[in-house]
Formats: C-alpha cells, structure tokens, sequence
C-alpha cells in the first residue's frame, strides 16, 4: 500500500524524559534531571504528504485519502500489530528495570557510571529523530525495527537508571499501579463515545504549559513542587494515553492514523506508558536517593527515610504533647492509617448519588419531585431568571461557608493560644463532630428542615460551625506553610473545575451511579488500609480521594446548573446544593493537605 499515511497531530509534542522533571535543576555535577528524554515523534513529523510516491496526506480528515481505514480486518490487524509491539517493548523494559532493581552489582555499576545515562540518552534522542522524521525508516522493514529495537534498549535502560534510585517495593507499588491506569485508560478509550481525538490542540497548549511550568520549577526546587508537578505529569500523560489510544483506533473518530504506521504508533503508546509510570514514580516518592554524587537524582531523597504515619506530622517544636485521644491531623472519613481510638475525620461529602431530596415536595411548594428525572415536574429550571437567581444564592451561601471556614483554620494556625488550648481539650472535637453529623443528617434526611426559614439557616450555620471547628483541630498539625499551599492548590483546582463544569458539552449529572459505587470502593480501600499503614498507601488513598471528589464537584455543579443536563436539583434545594459543594471542596482540601503532609520529612 503507498502513501504518506501518517496522521500529524499539529506539533503535539512530548517535551517529557522518561524520569526526570522538565526544568528541574541538576542535582549533581553534569547530570540533568531537568531534562527530558526527546520529544513526543509526532512533533518531529512533517506537516505535509512526504515525497517518494506516498499519496497526499489530507489534512481537514487526519488520514491518507483513497484509504479507508474503516475496514474491520485491516484495523484489527493494525490493532493487534501495534499491541503486540508495544508489549514487547514493555516486556523488554521490565526486564530491564527488574534486573538492575535485584542485580546488586549492577545496580552499583549505574550509580557509579553516570556517563551511561549520557550514552543510552544520545541513543534515544537520534533513533526517535529518526523514526519521527524519515518516513521511509519507520514504515520500511527492517530498518524501522532495528531503529525501534535501538531505541527501545536506550529508554529501557534510562527508567533503570532512574528506578536504581527507589526501593523495589515502590518501584512494584509503581507498576502496579500503571498497569491498573493503563488498563482502565485503554479500555475507556475503547468504549467511550467521547471524541479525544479533537483534543490535539489542548493537549499540545497543556504540554507547553507543563513544559514552562518546570522551567520555572527549576529555580523552587522542593518536594512538594516535584509532587505538584509529577501529578499533572500524570494526568496530563493519561489523557494523551487515551488520545493515541483512539488516533490508533480509527473508525468514527475525526482523526486517525494510517495503518502503515504501526512502529509509529507503538512508540507513541509506549511512551504514554513510560511517563505514567514514571511520574507515578515520583508521587510515590518524590525524594530520590542520592548515592555519593553520581548519579542525578531528586533533591533531599534519603534512602534510610522512615515510614512515617500517614497524614500525622511531626509535633511543632515548644508546643506541649499532644493528650491521648487527640485527633491526628490530616484523616478524612474512613481514612485507612488511622490510628487506634482517634476520632475520624468528619466531613464524608451527601452526595446526590448518596442521600437524594425525598420524592415528594411538601404542599406549599406545588410540585413534587421526580426521582427519575432529578428534578421538580411542573416546575421549568430553564426559565433564567430563576437558574440565575438560584446560581447566585448557593454561590453566596457557599462563600460565606467558605470564608467562616477559612477563618476558623487562620485562628488556628496563628493564635498560638487558641491551639494549645485545642491541642489539651480533645474533647471539644467529639463535641463538634457530634454537632456536625446531626445537623449533617438532618439536613439530608429532612426535607422540611433543609428548605423551611429560618430551621435550614439554622442548621447549616451550625453545621458550618462544627465543621469549621474540626478543620481547624486537623490544620493545627500542619504547618502554616502546608497549609496555606493546601488551599492555594484547592483554589486553583475548584476554580478550574468550577469553570469547567460551567462550559463542557459533557454531561457528568448521568454520572451518579459510578461516583457512588467510585465512593463506596474508597471506603473499602480504607477500610483494608487499615491494617496496612504507611506513606506510599496514604498518598494512594489520598490522590484517589482527590480526584473522585474533583469529579464529584463537577457532578454537583452541573446539577445545580440544569439546563440541557439530563438531571438537575430543584431550585428550592439551595441548601442541599451549597452543602454538597461545600463538601466537596473540604474534602478536595483535606486530601490535598494529606497529600502534602505525607510527603515531607
């Protein structure tokens, strides 16, 4: 078959090597973390059809006119091609990785070479060069084999370098966990109906920003920027995972790769693959070790560290003991590492899928509620003067919770008064936490309490207050500085989903179900937990926390939006909508404060 059929994704490139945090300073004398291992090929490939009798590439369909890539046994066959690649390559790069994790001396030899890494890198960057570039090199055999098999080898032996710099058990945590992100991406991939093919041009914007995020990173070296980082590493590499996933698959999809360009498209999944792990890596232990000063490693690793107690920070200095009973900081409900006879962490989120508004309004409202549709029946929530208002009295509601909240923490961090004396009266935090479930309860449960003034009031600005309360008991064992980074990241990552919600054509109001099911399986894993504590599980927990509530924000925006969503919240609820979202932020911010609490020394 002829032609040019390569799909060029408009300079999507992945300026990311497999390990090393783009822009972050070398650690050690001639080694540079900070750089990565080559860029994603198809910000190599050419914009136009190539020369040599391939057929003209079209431009406007992402494909090679006169093929169609729709015939099942030619796409199947390009599939099972492509896989079977790819599961070589990986096959070899855990060969590779587990020899240097469990051959001493090897594993003493990489650390003591570090010109190895300078070799296995030039290797890398020339065979991708080439392969992106030289359309006859990648779709002529056996040059393009023998170019992937270089390559392949270069960047296997780079991720061993890098995981030469980890204990095994979190080097086997890290794959572990890939392997279930990859699979559930893969398969999602091939299920969805959402189009990822169309997110080139985002994908491309969010590397560049992620590249000139580490550049800047270089200059604030720390843990918590290299976790901050690796995390959007993660998930930014998650969606191109997805991204080329459906590139590959062809079919209904707007853009698509031709078939020609199985080694092509191998690489692509592969390095998808390696940067997920890789970041993943990093989360689990965003302090490398450094052995001797040959090796580039992260900054401040130390390979004797201790396990520390997940979400429990060492006591500020001149500050008393703490008394037997007292809460640790940093637990969220159902939080696994807890530690005997301390109270849980309140504050586990009603969510619609969860606790619902009862199916009948009361008479004086004049329309009853539809458990089918989520909404009132009788009743038009498009009518916008009537969203409108509705928006703007949950938002106001929601800010003052939020300011109350805020407050509350600011008193407790830096009144040293006011936290010793919370730090020598544990028995205020089982007061308040009793007030919060009541009220919690009641408002969910009770339809007239959350919807007649002044009770709803009432009870909201005491459940506010007991909830402010306890938040203020969990940061007093944080340091300022955490926490105040805790809800900078929160901030910005609500206000980013806020935005979100508000203009995505997605409707994730359908969503219910999987969110609940998502929740009830989070506090199962804490649960099991439990009787496992430890760092690397509590970041598991934690990131696993965060971003199912990050969801769940979306999902309880959208509700109280209406509009064309397939579900929505009944005006009158306003108290049940500001409540969820309050929720869901405070949940977003504990686990982000976890996260970081976990990760220091």
């Amino acid at each position: 078959m002829q032609g040019d059929q390569q799909q060029f994704f408009s300079g999507t490139s992945y300026p990311q090597q497999p390990g090393y945090g783009i822009g972050f300073a070398p650690q050690q004398p001639g080694m540079q973390p900070g750089m990565q291992a080559g860029f994603h090929p198809s910000a190599f490939a050419p914009s136009a059809g190539s020369p040599d009798g391939y057929s003209p590439y079209d431009a406007e369909s992402a494909s090679v006119k006169g093929f169609d890539f729709n015939d099942q046994s030619i796409r199947r066959g390009f599939i099972k091609k492509v896989y079977s690649i790819l599961t070589l390559q990986l096959s070899i790069t855990f060969v590779f990785v587990a020899f240097v994790m469990n051959h001493e001396p090897t594993r003493l030899w990489v650390r003591r070479n570090p010109f190895m890494f300078w070799v296995a890198f030039l290797v890398m960057i020339v065979t991708m060069i080439a392969i992106s570039c030289c359309g006859d090199l990648r779709r002529k055999a056996p040059a393009n084999f023998v170019l992937l098999g270089m390559f392949t080898f270069a960047e296997s032996f780079l991720v061993s370098m890098v995981a030469a710099s980890y204990s095994s058990e979190e080097v086997m945590l890290a794959f572990g966990i890939t392997a279930a992100v990859c699979l559930g991406l893969t398969l999602f991939a091939f299920q969805t109906k959402w189009d990822f093919t169309m997110m080139g041009g985002i994908l491309f914007a969010a590397v560049m920003i992620f590249f000139l995020f580490g550049l800047i990173a270089m200059f604030f070296p720390g843990k918590i920027m290299q976790l901050v980082y690796s995390s959007i590493g993660a998930l930014l590499f998650s969606f191109y995972l997805v991204y080329d996933t459906q590139i590959m698959m062809g079919g209904n999809h707007k853009f698509s790769i031709s078939p020609e360009e199985y080694v092509f498209a191998a690489l692509c999944l592969y390095l998808d693959v390696i940067n997920i792990f890789l970041h993943i890596l990093s989360i689990i232990d965003p302090n490398q070790a450094y052995y001797g000063g040959q090796y580039p490693q992260q900054p401040g690793y130390n390979p004797n560290y201790p396990p520390q107690q997940p979400g429990y920070p060492p006591q500020q200095p001149g500050y008393p003991p703490q008394q037997p009973g007292y809460p640790s900081g940093g637990y969220i409900p159902g939080y696994p590492p807890q530690q005997p006879g301390y109270p849980p962490q309140p504050g586990y989120s009603p969510q619609p899928g969860f606790v619902q508004p009862p199916p009948a309004m009361p008479g004086a409202y004049g329309a009853a509620y539809d458990p089918e549709t989520g909404s009132v029946k009788g009743f038009e929530f498009n009518d916008q003067s009537i969203r409108r208002g509705f928006i703007r009295k949950v938002y106001s509601i929601l800010t003052i919770q939020l300011a109350i909240t805020l407050g509350f923490i600011t008193l407790f961090l830096y009144h040293r008064p006011t936290k010793l004396w919370v730090q020598n009266h544990p028995e205020m935090f089982w007061i308040a936490l009793g007030v919060m479930i009541v009220t919690l309860i009641s408002m969910a449960c009770c339809g007239d309490v959350r919807r007649k003034a002044p009770m709803n009031f009432i009870f909201l600005t005491l459940f506010t207050l007991a909830q402010a309360f306890l938040l203020g008991v969990t940061t007093a064992n944080f340091s300022s500085q955490e926490v105040m980074l805790a809800v900078g990241i929160t901030a910005a990552v609500c206000l980013g989903l806020t935005l979100f919600a508000f203009q995505t054509k997605w409707d994730f109001t359908v969503m219910g179900g999987i969110l609940f099911v998502a929740a009830l399986i989070l506090m199962l894993f804490g649960l099991i937990a439990i009787f496992f504590p430890g760092k690397t599980i509590t970041l598991v927990y934690a990131s696993a926390g965060a971003l199912i509530f990050s969801i769940y924000l979306v999902y309880d925006t959208q509700l109280m939006l209406g509009g064309e969503h397939k579900y929505s919240i009944s005006p009158e609820e306003y108290i049940f909508a500001a409540l969820n979202l309050y929720l869901d932020i405070v949940n977003i911010f504990m686990y982000i404060l976890t996260i970081i609490g976990a990760t220091r020394d």
